[in-house]
C-alpha cells in the first residue's frame, strides 16, 4: 500500500541497458510503475539518479559506454586518453576502452 509520502517521485529512475527514462521528480507513481520498477530491479538493469543532483539526462554516454568498475555515465567524468587511446574515468581512476 502507498502511503501519501510515497505518491511522489523524487528520483529520476532509468532503464539502465537502454538510457529510457522510467520515472522522474513529480511523477506520480502508480501501481504498474512499481510492477515495472519491480521487474528492472530483478533484473539488474534499474538506475537511480537522486533528483537533489543537477544531471542533465542528454550529458550521460550510451548504457553500456560507462565506466565498467564503477558505472560512471557522465560524458565530463570519462575522459579520453592518449589520443582517443582510452577512457580514464574521474570518479574512480579506471582506464578502459569503451
Amino acid at each position: 500500500m502507498m502511503t501519501e509520502d510515497m505518491q511522489d517521485m523524487h528520483w529520476h529512475i532509468l532503464n539502465a541497458s537502454t538510457g529510457e527514462v522510467i520515472a522522474k521528480p513529480g511523477d506520480v507513481v502508480t501501481p504498474e510503475m512499481c510492477e515495472r520498477l519491480s521487474a528492472l530491479l530483478d533484473t539488474g538493469d534499474l538506475d537511480v539518479i537522486s533528483s537533489e543532483m543537477a544531471i542533465d539526462l542528454d550529458a550521460l554516454v550510451s548504457p553500456g559506454q560507462g565506466c565498467p568498475e564503477c558505472g560512471e555515465r557522465g560524458q565530463d567524468e570519462l575522459v579520453w586518453r592518449n589520443d582517443d587511446e582510452f577512457v580514464e574515468c574521474q570518479t574512480c581512476g579506471c582506464r578502459y576502452l569503451p
